[in-house]
């Protein structure tokens, strides 16, 4: 078991005193944005040089994808867009479309940036397709029994998502270890539901390895999402052909972002055969259908 400590702070920066508090005890620092305007407005009194490890972004469908990852991106090594408001909002064709569209565009450009940095969620798009150390986040990953929540008053809540009175899980010092908190009513509950709607994902979607389907937090507390369903096999598709292009046309990596080439190295070295065939992607399983 590995236990990694992140601090997050909302719509706000760390002080001098808890970045070199986080530095010397390797505790990770995200700073999560609930709009890209708090995140413009507090970086922009960010001084030089000022770094996190990561920063994550939860924002409305128009929002200006790739005028914040260029922001972003000189402040943390890594960049986060977290995608919850899709499923409380009023997602209809239309709105998917746009914000679809506003994703490609920002992978394109980030596919093209030689000073890019890590970007979520395509590099787990990637990993997951090809099956290679996949080190999936947040929504798209079965997340139940990988974390966990205290507030400051020690309850337990399975994620941030999750911290609402119906889905507390106890007070920590009503536990003897980590394991008895998995073993709760609360905690088992909450496994099962995630059971009953992931077999039909995994019945009726070829997508399902990537995005596992979807939040766990917020099926549970919205129901599944065809909007979220809609966007990630749009992407998934479209990145996946992409890839796959830059690999079996062998084009040169030294034209693209060097965090991409990266990736596309490992799974050369991974199985430096053709590594599927054409007839196996999403995108033309998803071509020959219609």
């Amino acid at each position: 078991m590995v236990i990694h400590n992140t601090v997050r702070i909302v719509n706000g920066l760390p002080d001098k005193k808890l970045k070199r508090f986080c530095e010397k005890n390797k505790i990770t620092i995200e700073i999560e944005f609930d709009t890209s305007a708090n995140l413009l407005q507090s970086l922009s009194n960010a001084k030089s040089g000022y770094k996190v490890d990561t920063i994550s972004v939860i924002d409305v469908y128009n929002a200006d994808l790739l005028k914040i990852y260029k922001h972003s991106k000189k402040y943390c090594s890594k960049l986060n867009f977290k995608q919850f408001f899709i499923y409380s909002q009023n997602f209809n064709k239309q709105k998917s479309y746009e914000y679809l569209v506003g994703m490609e565009e920002l992978f394109n450009y980030w596919l093209n940036d030689k000073n890019g940095i890590s970007l979520n969620p395509f590099i787990d798009y990637i990993r997951s397709f090809y099956k290679i150390a996949a080190k999936k986040e947040c929504i798209n990953s079965s997340c139940l029994g990988k974390t966990l929540n205290i507030d400051s008053n020690g309850t337990i809540y399975l994620c941030a998502q999750f911290q609402k009175k119906e889905y507390e899980i106890g007070n920590f010092k009503n536990f003897s270890s980590v394991s008895e908190i998995f073993r709760t009513e609360a905690f088992t509950s909450l496994v099962k539901n995630m059971i009953e709607f992931r077999k039909v994902c995994i019945k009726n979607c070829c997508h399902f390895n990537f995005c596992q389907g979807g939040c766990s937090a917020c099926v549970n507390i919205y129901g599944m999402c065809k909007a979220y369903c809609e966007i990630v096999k749009g992407l998934d598709d479209y990145i996946s052909h992409t890839i796959q292009e830059i690999i079996t046309e062998n084009k040169g990596l030294g034209t693209f972002n060097p965090v991409l080439s990266n990736i596309i190295k490992e799974i050369i070295s991974y199985n430096p055969m053709m590594l599927v065939d054409k007839e196996c992607l999403p995108f033309y399983q998803t071509e020959k259908n219609k």
